[in-house]
C-alpha cells in the first residue's frame, strides 16, 4: 500500500470567523448571523463543518463546574432562524483547583445540513465568579478542495 503525503499549508484550508460579540457574564449569547457562502473559503463551496473554539477567562473554586448549552440555528435569507442542532448543558471545563483559568474549549459542529446562513447561540452556567468569554469558529470540510498555490 501507498500513501500520498501533501505538503501544504493548513492555513489554506481553514477560514475563521466570529460567532459571536465579547460577553463579561455567565448566562445566554445570541450569536451573529454568519453566510457560510460569503466567508474566504467560500469558492470551494459552503462549509460542511465548523469547530466552535470558546475561549474564557474564569474564576473558579475548587468545586465549579462551567458548562455550556448551545444551539445551531439556520435560515435561508439571513432573517427567519429555526434550530438546527441542540446541545444540552455539557460540562466543558472543572473541577479544578480554586484560581483564575484562561481556556479555550472546542465543540465540533455538523454544518451539511445546514441553509446558507447560520446563528450558534450559547448558554454558560457555572462558577459564581467573573468569566468573559469570546466565540470563533474555523470552518472546514469542505467536499473539494481549491488547487494548491505552488509558487
Amino acid at each position: 500500500m501507498v500513501d500520498t503525503v501533501y505538503v501544504r499549508n493548513i492555513g489554506e484550508l481553514i477560514s475563521g470567523v466570529r460567532l459571536g460579540a465579547h460577553a463579561a457574564l455567565i448566562g445566554a449569547n445570541t450569536g451573529l448571523v454568519i453566510d457560510r457562502e460569503a466567508n474566504p473559503g467560500s469558492a470551494a463551496g459552503p462549509p460542511l463543518s465548523m469547530a466552535a473554539m470558546l475561549s474564557f477567562n474564569v474564576v473558579m473554586t475548587a468545586t465549579d463546574v462551567l458548562t455550556v448549552a448551545w444551539v445551531l440555528n439556520d435560515s435561508a435569507d439571513g432573517t427567519n432562524f429555526a434550530a438546527l442542532q441542540t446541545v444540552a448543558a455539557a460540562p466543558i471545563f472543572g473541577p479544578v483547583a480554586a484560581g483564575t483559568y484562561n481556556r479555550c474549549a472546542t465543540i465540533p459542529v455538523i454544518l451539511t445540513s445546514a441553509r446558507r446562513y447560520i446563528r450558534w447561540d450559547y448558554t454558560t452556567a457555572g462558577p459564581a465568579g467573573a468569566i468573559q468569554t469570546d466565540a470563533v469558529g474555523v470552518f472546514g470540510g469542505w467536499d473539494r478542495l481549491a488547487a494548491p498555490n505552488i509558487h
